[in-house]
């Protein structure tokens, strides 16, 4: 009785590391449309947890790899401490939900949101990065000591 038991287990241990060897793949690449699609959907699930907060009337999100930058717009004008707090559970909330993300900028300013979506029109026209990268990153300079 013994012997069959250690059999069929024995038996079950080769089937399924032959099943695991038979169903490994090669990894496939990413395409570049793949990841805008997976992009989407990150910046997509950030906006939805932005909104969640009652006192936000809009936002804009630049997502690239592993960091992030959020403008909001408020509903009404809040004491800078109440805001403050409101941008920190907002940055908690991002981090929180994507593990992917190492950085996270969110910004109230009105003069930073409308440099985002300078950038955004920027990068919906022009084709060439280079430009653009030192452009995000003088905004990310500017952002830095904000949450």
């Amino acid at each position: 009785m013994k012997k069959t038991v250690l059999s069929l287990s024995l038996v079950a241990m080769v089937i399924s590391s032959i099943l695991i060897i038979s169903n490994k793949e090669e990894p496939k690449a990413i395409s570049k449309l793949d990841t805008k699609v997976l992009n989407e959907f990150r910046a997509d699930h950030i906006a939805s947890i932005v909104n969640r907060n009652e006192e936000i009337k809009s936002n804009i999100i630049v997502l690239e790899g592993d960091f992030v930058i959020v403008g909001v717009t408020l509903k009404q004008q809040i004491t800078p401490e109440k805001e403050n707090q409101l941008l920190g559970r907002i940055k908690k909330n991002i981090y929180f939900t994507d593990g992917q993300i190492n950085k996270v900028y969110v910004t109230s300013n009105i003069q930073h949101i409308n440099k985002i979506k300078d950038l955004l029109k920027t990068i919906e026209v022009k084709k060439d990065s280079s430009n653009i990268i030192d452009e995000l990153n003088l905004l990310i300079k500017e952002l830095r000591p904000i949450y």
